[in-house]
């Protein structure tokens, strides 16, 4: 019996040994199997199919091509006259950024580089609703209030919807498609001038005369 006790403790051991061996010459043969998506994949997986991205002028980018950093006001005012501000969306902005990778509209005559701009922006407004009504969100709420993942999801989409237009993902930190979506997340109401009236002015009555004919009949 002793002896039956001492085979096994020995087997269980050698097992011990084979087993430490193969982790030491392969320590990845350990970790469980499990299909790996990298960042690209993942983010595709969040893009709605009718946003999906299309193939258009410009090249397929990753993550690491999103170098171009925020201009600064002077930058702005520099490219685009007029005076240093803030970043605020114009679309001279945009023909801008696709100058930065395409080179000059008069460099490709078969684009037009204000249309691409325009349709983007109709692309914009159908993102903006989507997601206010995926996450049902109050439609007066502005921008600065929505959650952070909210924003990431809303950015990613746009670039996706727009690769054909805008060269949306060179953008660091997603500026590109921030300035778009918070221009147009709250439409914009339009106040009409209310013509003022103005009130008519007291008539003045004349003056009554000892000879008029009121001051006689009134005798």
């Amino acid at each position: 019996m002793n002896d039956l006790i001492e085979a096994v403790s020995t087997i269980q051991q050698t097992v011990l040994d084979i087993k430490d061996v193969v982790e030491r010459n392969n320590p990845l043969s350990m970790e469980p199997i499990s299909p790996k998506l990298d960042e690209d994949t993942t983010s595709d997986l969040l893009i709605p199919a009718k946003f999906a991205s299309v193939q258009g002028p410009f090249p397929k980018y990753t993550q690491m091509d999103r170098t171009l950093p925020r201009p600064s006001a002077k930058e702005v005012a520099e490219t685009l006259g007029g005076k240093e501000h803030s970043l605020q969306f114009t679309s001279n902005l945009y023909v801008d950024l696709i100058e930065k990778v395409l080179g000059p509209q008069e460099e490709n005559p078969q684009l037009d580089y204000r249309a691409m701009v325009k349709e983007a922006i109709m692309i914009t407004k159908a993102v903006v609703s989507h997601v206010k009504e995926t996450h049902r969100i109050d439609p007066e709420l502005r921008w600065s209030y929505i959650d952070p993942t909210v924003k990431l999801e809303t950015y990613k989409i746009l670039e996706s919807a727009t690769e054909h237009l805008l060269p949306l993902k060179v953008c660091l930190e997603y500026w590109g498609a921030h300035v778009l979506i918070s221009n147009f997340w709250v439409k914009r109401r339009k106040y009409s001038k209310k013509p003022t009236r103005k009130s008519p002015s007291p008539t003045k009555k004349a003056g009554i005369s000892p000879f008029s004919i009121p001051f006689l009949t009134n005798q």
